[in-house]
């Protein structure tokens, strides 16, 4: 990403959406693929109207301030949350030169039953700022840099796809089970799934059934389940 700053401020009033199916988690005042492309055309920044394996950073064009996000969610897991204890400031971040430009994915994530963060490379973190741009998501930020972002309370989020959650409502177990997901189906673990390992469907299958098993927020259920039953039916079935 070229050089960014960091700008206090009301963060964007937008809910995020994780959509689990695709790994990635959307900030965006779109619901639709026409709408996206309408929000790309008049926004500048990486990203465009195709499904795209980059990451989606969107500017407004007279401001240079942020508009939207299309995140994409690494399958290798990184043991440190060195950016836990760093400062939370709300507002959001623009671009000091208003172009064009392409941004590779994460690299690594890392979950717990609270927070999702995401970041763009393995290396150790320097001193960080947590950038609230829009509720519940933060960047992580240090001087003109962006290193990477977090979501709070995840399971909160879940959708299946472009549809905003239906409720906001807390889900405890469901937290738990995302955690678990993110646990289970991860590099290196993912090549196993890729030989049709039989431990590893068992895996999944216990999964699945602890998904159908308890009460909580159906449609969000419904959509973990349904990403995890997509990995059995596609490496299994």
């Amino acid at each position: 990403m070229p050089p960014i700053e960091v700008v206090e401020g009301d963060p964007l009033p937008l809910t995020p959406r994780l959509a689990i199916l695709g790994l990635t988690l959307d900030v965006g005042p779109y619901t639709s693929p026409e709408e996206h492309e309408r929000h790309v055309l008049a926004t500048i920044g990486s990203g465009n109207w195709h499904p795209s394996e980059y990451d989606e950073f969107r500017f407004d064009r007279a401001t240079g301030l942020l508009s939207s996000l299309r995140l994409h969610i690494p399958e290798r897991n990184a043991q440190t949350d060195s950016w836990r204890a760093a400062p939370v400031l709300q507002g959001t971040i623009g671009l000091k030169d208003l172009v064009s430009f392409t941004m590779n994915p994460c690299v690594t994530r890392h979950a717990t039953l609270t927070e999702l963060t995401c970041l763009y490379s393995a290396d150790p973190l320097p001193e960080i700022t947590r950038v609230r741009v829009a509720p519940n998501v933060d960047l992580l930020v240090s001087g003109d840099r962006l290193h990477g972002w977090t979501l709070r309370e995840p399971e909160r989020f879940l959708v299946s796809g472009r549809e905003f959650p239906q409720t906001g409502a807390a889900d405890p177990g469901l937290a738990a089970l995302l955690k678990d997901y993110f646990d289970l189906v991860a590099d290196p673990a993912i090549e196993r799934i890729e030989d049709q390992d039989p431990d590893m469907l068992k895996a999944l299958r216990d999964l699945a059934d602890r998904i159908r098993s308890r009460n909580g927020v159906p449609e969000r259920r419904e959509a973990l389940l349904a990403k995890v039953n997509d990995i059995i039916d596609f490496f299994y079935d």
